[in-house]
């Protein structure tokens, strides 16, 4: 999932507009300062009327934890997908794809990291699966980088083609995750 919002009341947090912590996938569960906003209530804030254009003003207050301590950063995956085929991720028998319909379009994370900008989110990671492979990810880059810090964690196997334009889109930096600099270890 590209994010968990863990608003409104009930056992664990999930709630209303929430998910079950049992059902989620690992990301970190982050909830509001104020419980009535959740998940849904960010989409119809962002899907009314005056929330169309370039600029979301949402008056949401900023992401705090229980401890008062305001989140900056947000974990976007782009995509489920991937170009390699790693046991720990894909096993034998083999993964359930999200379906098309269910993964947000890339305007719609735009939109989303728009919002998290209003409520003090300065720097985006984009991850995956392989955020490379997902068809127009350099448009996210270049738009998320006008919000704050933007980096991105890949395997690296694209990147003799898209470290320019990457760079040329505003990337703030990089993480390159491997199992192995040795060919051998690495396919096996």
């Amino acid at each position: 999932c590209a994010w968990w919002w863990g608003g409104g009341k009930g056992k664990g947090g999930g709630g209303k507009g929430g998910v079950p912590p049992d059902k989620h996938c690992g990301a970190q569960r982050v909830r509001s300062s104020t419980p009535s906003v959740g998940f849904r209530s960010m989409m119809r804030v962002m899907n009314s009327p005056g929330n169309l254009g370039d600029t979301v003003n949402v008056g949401l207050p900023p992401l705090t934890d229980r401890f008062g301590r305001i989140h900056d950063y947000l974990r976007i995956s782009l995509t489920d997908r991937c170009n390699f085929r790693c046991v720990y991720c894909m096993p034998a028998e083999g993964v359930q794809w999200i379906e098309r319909a269910e993964i947000l379009t890339l305007e719609e994370i735009v939109r989303l990291a728009r919002v998290f900008s209003s409520m003090g989110v300065r720097k985006f990671r984009l991850t995956g699966g392989e955020p490379t492979v997902r068809k127009g990810y350099l448009k996210v880059v270049r738009e998320l980088a006008t919000l704050g810090s933007t980096f991105l964690t890949t395997n690296g196997t694209t990147l003799a083609n898209h470290a320019v334009p990457l760079k040329e889109a505003g990337l703030a930096g990089l993480n390159v995750s491997l199992d192995s600099l040795q060919r051998a270890k690495f396919e096996t």
